[in-house]
């Protein structure tokens, strides 16, 4: 009996959840995707995500780094700022075949 694979948790630099911080630090950090407590150890490698800043259009970003045009919206964040991480595309390492759920999205609250 094959379980389904449930969806990984958004994580930014390796930390899942809401998290608070600086901006310097959003802007520095990799998206990543971590299934917890699943009887398989998957990794997942994050192939898109979109990037959100109250007030500005949704970014959508290819591979998983913050990139310039989500650098820019970030100057623009100010304290208490909600951004969003989200849509958060991944594939299985190793696993080709399977197509695996978006992880769940994850907050940054900028300090």
């Amino acid at each position: 009996d094959i379980k389904n694979i449930p969806a990984p948790a958004g994580a930014i630099g390796g930390v899942v959840g809401v998290q608070k911080g600086a901006k310097s630090r959003l802007e520095v950090s990799t998206i990543s995707a971590d299934l917890q407590d699943f009887v398989y150890d998957l990794k997942y490698e994050v192939t898109r995500f979109s990037f959100k800043v109250p007030g500005q259009p949704a970014i959508i970003v290819s591979g998983n780094k913050v990139d310039q045009k989500c650098r820019a919206a970030l100057a623009r964040a100010t304290k208490g700022d909600q951004i969003s991480i989200f849509d958060i595309k991944t594939k299985i390492v190793g696993a080709s075949g399977i197509i695996p759920k978006d992880a769940s999205p994850v907050i940054y609250e900028i300090q």
